[in-house]
């Protein structure tokens, strides 16, 4: 977790996130989710050319593009443009954002298309550009490892006052980053990914490992951090599979009624 943002109940995730843009760093690629199309909010992430500040999102079935010339790679060059409405709340956006559009669809999936300010073809091939942006998932998991395992499943916070919720998630969101870097530290000593390292145990063994040794002397932390990582070593799991063996089936629900399979004719079922 780079960065976060919190704010009332009533605050948009948008308002929140042009917060952020000011520490999104050069030569960047930043992925957005849907929700966050806005063409005033992707202007002010790109900036200027000096800075090569990239941004790329999944984009809404009716979103339309001018100048649109088909490149080798299947994808497209094409320009974003703002809307009436846009240029009236902002008077200083750029007159087109130049990007390219990929197309592409899973197994099973519906079309869908990414929008990205990443021009050159050759460098940024489509089809390593749609791997790239399903890695956003990851971020996913991150939220999941916060919320059901070091919340423990519990949807609410100690706190009773807004500036104490504040200063508890910075708290939380400060532990779970030493507890990855801790599993980042064994992954690179095992030369592996540090997703393959269980988060879910290295919580309760730094938990553990803190209780245990917040009542020693300070000189002796360095030796226990070394006895943790050696204790993480142990906690690395299989690779990820990328395919099920069995493929999903939709449980039926029990009912007291005989289940209807229609009525059969010569040419099937009807």
């Amino acid at each position: 977790m780079a960065d976060a943002r919190f704010g009332p109940f009533g605050t948009s995730e948008q308002s929140l996130a042009r917060e952020m843009i000011s520490n999104i760093p050069d030569a960047s690629v930043t992925v957005l989710d849907r929700g966050f199309i806005s063409y005033a909010l992707l202007a002010e992430v790109v900036g200027s050319e000096e800075r090569e500040r990239n941004v790329m999102i999944r984009l809404r079935a009716d979103q339309k593009f001018t100048d649109v010339k088909l490149l080798p790679d299947g994808s497209a060059l094409a320009r974003m443009r703002p809307s009436k409405e846009a240029r009236r709340k902002h008077d200083n956006l750029p007159d087109f954002i130049q990007g390219r559009i990929v197309h592409y669809q899973h197994e099973g999936g519906t079309a869908s298309r990414l929008f990205v300010t990443l021009t050159d073809w050759e460098l940024y091939p489509a089809l390593a550009l749609v791997g790239l942006y399903h890695e956003r998932w990851e971020l996913e998991v991150g939220y999941d490892e916060l919320k059901t395992h070091m919340f423990e499943r519990v949807e609410c916070l100690r706190s009773l006052s807004p500036n104490n919720v504040i200063q508890e998630l910075w708290g939380l969101l400060l532990v779970y980053n030493l507890v990855r870097r801790e599993m980042l530290l064994v992954a690179l000593e095992h030369g592996l990914p540090p997703t393959r390292v269980s988060f879910r145990t290295a919580v309760l063994t730094c938990r553990d490992f803190w209780l245990i040794t917040a009542w020693g002397a300070p000189g002796r932390v360095p030796r226990h951090l070394a006895d943790l990582r050696m204790t993480l070593s142990s906690l690395i799991i299989p690779p990820r599979r990328s395919h099920r063996r069995y493929p999903r089936h939709v449980k039926i629900k029990m009912s007291n009624y005989p289940r209807n399979r229609g009525t059969r004719t010569r040419d099937g079922p009807k």
